[in-house]
């Protein structure tokens, strides 16, 4: 299931192309207005069925522009498969970053300033 996940978030750049290639070409921008009308919808029912919608009331003026905000996860979503598929393909393991956590008044801290 993972796997077709992937293929798909893979195959998704040339899909929207072709649908909004398709959309400006004809002319025909009814299937766009029913994807944002279907993304609106889903976005105020998750809202209204939410343990603390009331809570998020403020929000629901948002949903009509929540499938922008799905574009760019999915295009953060991208950028980082396509970068462990370099990895992989490159052979590279990761590096750990290891920190040394200090609080604020910790003497190496007040030494440097």
């Amino acid at each position: 299931m993972a796997l077709y996940a992937e293929l798909s978030l893979l195959l998704e750049p040339s899909l929207l192309v072709a649908f909004y290639g398709y959309t400006i070409y004809a002319n025909d921008y009814i299937p766009l207005a029913c994807v944002i009308s279907f993304v609106t919808l889903l976005i105020f029912y998750q809202i209204k069925t939410d343990t603390k919608a009331r809570f998020h009331k403020n929000i629901i003026c948002l949903a009509p522009v929540a499938w922008v905000l799905f574009y760019v996860i999915g295009l953060v979503e991208l950028k980082a498969l396509v970068k462990s598929i370099k990895r992989l393909i490159k052979k590279q393991e990761l590096k750990w970053q290891s920190w040394d956590r200090v609080g604020l008044l910790s003497k190496k801290i007040l030494r440097k300033g």
